[in-house]
């Protein structure tokens, strides 16, 4: 394989891997039940309930979970054009933590 032809590869892998992660996301409630039923069968009635479960807590997560990652990659990003102190890694540390405390407080109370 030639140079431009690993070139493309790889960009395309890239882009693949991107829309992948996106279409993962945005299908997550039809996932989640076709997931759960590779462990449990699952009746119609029970998809339903568990999608009309589901709903609400995929609708939080993009409502105010995803706002906060953005606002956490922005400053990221911000820190890194500068010089990064340890007291930045700690600060990104301290938001994925609160970040992975939110979804489990959101999603289970």
């Amino acid at each position: 394989m030639g140079g431009r032809q690993f070139a493309a590869a790889i960009l395309c892998a890239a882009l693949l891997a991107g829309c992948t992660a996106s279409f993962t996301y945005n299908h997550l409630d039809r996932l989640i039940p076709w997931y759960v039923d590779g462990y449990v069968d699952l009746t119609r009635d029970q998809r339903k309930t568990l999608r009309g479960e589901l709903e609400p807590v995929l609708q939080w997560h993009r409502e105010e979970e995803l706002v906060r990652y953005i606002g956490t990659l922005d400053r990221l990003e911000a820190d890194l054009n500068g010089t990064v102190t340890a007291g930045m890694v700690q600060a990104w540390i301290d938001d994925l933590a609160a970040a992975v405390e939110g979804i489990l407080t959101g999603v289970w109370v």
